[in-house]
């Protein structure tokens, strides 16, 4: 995911409340344009919600974004997991910068989810 859609999300989590694309605009410092394109993608992957009502069109992250709880669940699910992927990159002693490390273990944890993804599918289709 690029800068942009971090930055909205970002925003989003941390004011907590649906928000207008000109007020993420003005928070993210982009112009309302590629904010506007980015929220359209967003949307599409099913990440943030366009709320229509008589007088504004708002923006909202998926309700979990919000709850500290679920968030830190899935952080301390992850950690383990980002921990092992550090530890055997750094025994393999191959020289990586820091920024190398987070991005391989990213990657890593992309992986685990698209794996993930088919037994997804499977609880879906059989009435999750």
């Amino acid at each position: 995911m690029s800068a942009v859609p971090l930055k909205i999300l970002k925003v989003l989590i941390k004011e907590d409340t649906p928000l207008t694309l000109s007020t993420i605009s003005k928070k993210i410092e982009e112009v309302p344009q590629l904010t506007e394109y980015h929220l359209k993608k967003l949307i599409q992957a099913g990440i943030l919600f366009r709320l229509n009502t008589d007088e504004t069109i708002t923006y909202e992250l998926q309700q979990f974004y919000y709850d500290e709880e679920t968030i830190n669940v899935l952080y301390q699910m992850l950690l383990p997991f980002a921990e092992v992927v550090h530890a055997e990159l750094l025994q393999s002693k191959q020289d990586r910068t820091s920024n190398d490390l987070c991005e391989i273990t990213i990657n890593n944890l992309r992986l685990l989810l698209l794996l993930f993804h088919d037994d997804l599918g499977s609880l879906f289709q059989n009435g999750f």
